[in-house]
């Protein structure tokens, strides 16, 4: 929330989206964690999903699955 909060000062875009409005990271914080926001979400997911199916661009029968690994470095000393 606090990112986001910055990039909505920082970032030209930001600010064009939020329509230069001021927003707290509470209220930012406060929508990604409602119900409201969930549905949102899932229902923009659908959406484009839908959009790249009537496109063509990706078949509703294919499933890929990726097996890569990637080592994490989580010692204190990398």
């Amino acid at each position: 929330g606090r990112k986001i909060e910055l990039m909505l000062e920082e970032n030209v875009p930001m600010m064009v989206l939020a329509e230069k409005q001021k927003i707290s990271y509470h209220t930012i914080n406060n929508f990604r964690s409602s119900k409201h926001a969930n549905e949102l979400v899932k229902k923009s997911f659908l959406y484009f999903k839908n959009l790249l199916e009537s496109e063509g661009l990706i078949n509703e029968g294919a499933v890929f699955i990726d097996g890569t690994k990637i080592k994490a470095d989580a010692n204190r000393y990398t």
